[in-house]
């Protein structure tokens, strides 16, 4: 042990790195559910339903979606304006705005497909961001990073040292899915720092 009078400016180690994780609003807080209502083999109807889980409203949402192939027709019963961005993909805009907790319900009409296509829409994104995907959870062990990461979502290292400022560590890193590990920080030499992984638009 030590015993120590009147110390002075004391300092017993030294703080290598401190994390913190962003939250700018930029992630969805949302969740989705699709409801098959009709199949008749060349078609189908169904609902997808959006819950927005934040605690403010969603305004102006932009919906974004694809089916497995492109060999078919898609409409949106309703209101709402489609848009077809080519390769299986779809846009829906003039939505109305999502209240905190609430949901809505977009009507999905689909044609000229085929028996055993898949009848259920993937990669939907709100805002372009895949609908549920959050800011990553990290952890920092001497000086590796680790954060979680979901597939086709872009992310940027960060650094700062005095949280006000912050600087691009490296390129941006696609997402794969699952952990990811970075250990090369080109500022570590800093005694004081901070970390945050940023989910880019």
């Amino acid at each position: 042990s030590i015993s120590l009078t009147n110390p002075i400016d004391l300092s017993i180690g030294v703080s290598l790195a401190t994390v913190t994780v962003e939250d700018d609003d930029k992630k969805v807080g949302g969740s989705t559910e699709w409801e098959l209502r009709d199949d008749w083999d060349s078609g189908f109807n169904g609902w997808v339903t959006l819950k927005n889980n934040r605690n403010q409203p969603l305004e102006a949402p932009v919906l974004t979606f694809s089916f497995p192939d492109d060999e078919r027709t898609v409409v949106v019963w309703g209101g709402p304006n489609l848009a077809e961005l080519g390769g299986g993909s779809y846009r829906v805009t003039g939505l109305r705005s999502i209240p905190a907790g609430g949901s809505i319900r977009i009507d999905l009409g689909v044609q000229n497909t085929y028996t055993g296509a898949k009848r259920e829409p993937e990669n939907i994104r709100l805002n372009g961001l895949l609908v549920g995907a959050l800011q990553p959870k990290m952890f920092l062990s001497r000086g590796e990073l680790r954060f979680e990461s979901f597939a086709g979502l872009s992310y940027q290292i960060q650094i700062s040292v005095d949280l006000q400022k912050w600087e691009d560590s490296g390129e941006p890193i696609e997402g794969t899915g699952g952990e990811m590990a970075i250990s090369d920080f080109s500022n570590a030499e800093k005694q004081r720092q901070f970390y945050r992984v940023k989910l880019l638009q």
